[in-house]
């Protein structure tokens, strides 16, 4: 007997204890300690507003396509290589031939709703990056994301499209969801609105889209 307690009736409180823990450390899906060891991620503790719980599935398919996007990049990219060298980089083991990440969107662009849906695409893909408190990892998200919709507004310019992606910057400026990645966009002024000097059919001015992101 153990402080008033018999030895059995100790055991079965530690394993209840042990089992406690164990059941709290099984019930945090594997993706998400592994993403959480690699990143150091941390939930947002506090916020001006209640955020939505990321699942770690959410965060293992942003992964994944960015990196499917960058191999496709690079392959576009390679423009040094002799003509065989080029040929093997832009055709996978099964002869396929890749597509860079501009030409998807080129294609998807001429879609029935494809500029809307593009847009629509792109703001999740930051929703889901603001959920997670700053840090290295989710800076070099946010890299990857300017880079993408540097992409994206190329595409809307040469195919004069200009209201989707207006709305797109007008919507990360003002709502408070995507507060973290608008300040990346406003600090570093390298995506502003389409103007009517690339796009005759958009209603903000040149002077208006240079000065988008400065603080008013």
């Amino acid at each position: 007997m153990i402080n008033g307690k018999s030895f059995d009736s100790n055991k079965r409180d530690s394993e209840r204890y042990n089992g406690t823990k164990a059941k709290s450390r099984g019930g945090m899906p594997e993706m998400f300690q592994r993403l959480s060891r690699e990143f150091n991620l941390q939930p947002v503790q506090k916020t001006k507003r209640e955020r939505v719980t990321v699942e770690p599935e959410d965060l293992q398919a942003m992964i994944s396509e960015w990196t499917d996007k960058k191999v496709k990049t690079e392959v576009a990219e390679e423009s040094e290589e002799g003509p065989s060298q080029k040929r093997k980089k832009k055709f996978n083991t099964s002869g396929a031939k890749k597509v860079s990440r501009r030409e998807e969107l080129l294609s998807e662009i001429k879609e029935d709703g494809g500029a809307s849906r593009i847009c629509s695409k792109m703001l999740e893909m930051i929703s889901n990056t603001c959920k997670f408190q700053p840090n290295g990892a989710i800076s070099g998200f946010f890299q990857l994301l300017v880079n993408e919709l540097s992409i994206i507004r190329s595409v809307f310019v040469e195919k004069s499209r200009c209201d989707e992606f207006n709305e797109l910057l007008k919507k990360l400026r003002e709502e408070e969801d995507f507060e973290p990645f608008a300040e990346v966009l406003a600090e570093e002024k390298s995506c502003n609105p389409i103007s009517s000097s690339e796009v005759s059919t958009s209603e903000i001015s040149s002077f208006d889209a240079a000065e988008f992101w400065e603080e008013e």
